[in-house]
């Protein structure tokens, strides 16, 4: 239970320090996110066939969704100023 209010407080910590950060770097964390789950495919795949017992074809496919939503949050950051 410690460890699950310590990880909240972290996450908490996280999100405001992403708040304070002007909107292009955001972006930029978030596409960098999607360029490394990408480039980490593999691992990442095995890690979540392994603890989710998923074929290693839905996990590569789990990360590649992940990515891609990373990348689209990070492009909607320019909408937000109506580019």
């Amino acid at each position: 239970a410690r460890d699950v209010g310590r990880a909240v407080e972290e996450a908490q910590g996280g999100a405001d320090a992403m708040r304070a950060l002007p909107l292009h770097h955001r972006a930029a964390i978030l596409a960098e996110a999607a360029r490394r789950m990408l480039a980490e495919t593999e691992p990442l795949a095995r890690t979540i066939t392994a603890e989710a017992g998923k074929t290693i074809r839905e996990s590569r496919a789990e990360v590649q969704r992940a990515a891609a939503i990373f990348q689209l949050a990070a492009e909607e950051t320019r909408r937000l100023h109506g580019e």
